[in-house]
């Protein structure tokens, strides 16, 4: 019966402590579905026992210093940090890519959702040719790179044998088939107080600022019956994606002006605004700051098919048009992978400008302190006939100095012209050198990268590992 009694009392301790020990068995992995429970003895602890325990435990609280709100956020990161290595890599964040507002694919499939009959009102534009652009033509990868190779100091492209192409107008008449008329294209950058004309204003929208408003332009060009409005509306429509993109969503206020009137509208040096936009965008994307993402404004289509136009030219023509449209890819291929060495460039031909500014300065100024000394000693002289033969004396010292100096400044442009062109021959061949030694460089590279491995015939097992049995074993 004592024994029976020991069992009653002390039944709801022991289930407790088999449960509790059960569940640390089984965190441990030690309790198994197929074990029983009884195969652990049940552990019965007496008052002293365990109250020497909490007294412990009471201690151990005691001596620990107290968990503060900062360590409680540490803690935070313990899982963070014990998961994380030094040996991973690191994410690093890629350079986002350009916005670039010049839209082909938009302008070409827009234009050929439009009926017949509207494209035959659109014959007399100046922007009537930009409708035979293909709309798979635009690459904005290849365009980033043609930008960053793009001197606008001197308008200049930068070749692989390190000579350079300056872009003029014609270039983009001969490409774009925008033509340059007499009248220059003039856009003031502060709006004014005069409203738009009856014709303009229906493309008009005040937010911010006076802008042209796109879904206006489309929605004219589609749906309107009226075909002055047509014109007007397929002016702005290319002026905004292909001839001079803004490097902000809209079209400045200033364009309505000028597409007011469609007879003057060829009158206009599109063409030419056209390049000034283009080095305009150019030069804002790159003093861009900041990590968001940029916005290429500008006319950039243009610097893809005068790169591809110039590589044609070297090409013979009697090659066939399959092979060379490939030799075409190659060399703009090589071109793109060119690294960016327009800020290594010291324009030679700009310094020779400056000098010959600086030489016309100085000789303007010679011929202003001698008017000034003759001046100075024509008030001296009070005799009538003597003030005379001093005035004229000194008019024909000014007369062959100012001869003189016109009569050198022919050579001095040629004596600075010869300089800057041997310093730039020298320049293009050591950047020519530069670029065969980067191509060795990395076809020597590629090629090694590209070598066959070899593998072990045991996976796990080296030549300097393998070990020599005795032949009696």
């Amino acid at each position: 019966m004592a024994d029976l009694a020991w069992l009653t009392c002390s039944q709801p301790v022991c289930e407790s402590r088999l449960t509790d020990t059960g569940s640390l068995y089984a965190a441990a992995g030690v309790l198994h579905d197929d074990e029983d429970e009884d195969h652990f003895p049940p552990v019965v602890e007496d008052s002293e026992s365990s109250s020497r325990v909490v007294d412990e435990e009471e201690e151990e609280k005691e001596d620990s210093p107290p968990v503060t709100q900062g360590m409680k956020k540490l803690n935070k990161y313990n899982k963070l940090l014990k998961c994380r290595t030094t040996t991973e890599p690191q994410k690093v964040d890629k350079k986002p890519a350009p916005l670039v507002r010049c839209k082909v694919k938009a302008f070409v499939d827009k234009m050929n959702a439009l009926e017949e009959e509207r494209l035959k009102l659109l014959e007399d534009s100046p922007f009537y040719k930009l409708l035979e652009m293909s709309h798979n033509v635009q690459s904005n990868k290849a365009i980033d790179k043609l930008v960053s190779l793009f001197n606008t100091k001197d308008r200049s492209l930068l070749l692989p044998d390190g000579s350079r192409w300056v872009v003029i107008p014609q270039d983009f008449t001969s490409i774009m088939g925008v033509e340059d008329g007499d009248k220059v294209v003039i856009i003031p950058k502060k709006p004014v107080s005069k409203l738009p004309s009856e014709q303009t204003i229906i493309f008009f929208e005040n937010k911010c600022q006076w802008v042209v408003s796109n879904k206006k332009i489309e929605f004219e060009l589609a749906q309107s019956k009226d075909r002055d409005t047509v014109k007007r509306a397929f002016a702005l429509f290319a002026l905004r994606n292909i001839v001079c993109p803004p490097t902000r969503n809209s079209l400045c206020w200033a364009y309505l002006n000028h597409v007011d009137d469609l007879n003057g509208l060829k009158k206009k040096k599109w063409a030419t605004h056209a390049l000034n936009v283009l080095v305009r965008g150019i030069n804002t994307y790159r003093n861009s700051r900041g990590p968001g993402r940029k916005n290429l404004g500008g006319c950039t289509i243009f610097l893809l098919l005068y790169a591809r136009k110039k590589i044609s030219d070297t090409i013979p023509e009697e090659i066939p048009e399959p092979r060379r449209t490939k030799m075409i890819d190659k060399k703009l291929d090589e071109l793109l992978k060119m690294p960016n060495k327009v800020n290594e460039r010291t324009d030679v031909f700009e310094n020779a400008r400056l000098v010959k500014n600086i030489i016309q300065q100085r000789n303007e100024s010679m011929i202003i302190a001698l008017q000034k000394e003759q001046k100075k000693h024509l008030s001296k002289v009070k005799d009538k006939k003597a003030k005379d033969f001093l005035m004229k004396d000194g008019e024909d010292v000014m007369f062959q100095i100012r001869s003189m100096l016109d009569t050198r400044m022919p050579i001095i442009d040629s004596i600075l012209e010869s300089a800057a062109r041997s310093e730039e021959e020298g320049i293009s061949q050591k950047r020519k050198a530069e670029n065969e030694l980067e191509t060795d460089a990395s076809e020597g590279k590629r090629k090694k990268t590209e070598r066959k491995v070899i593998v072990p015939k045991h996976a796990m097992q080296t030549r300097s590992r393998r070990t020599r049995k005795p032949v009696g074993d």
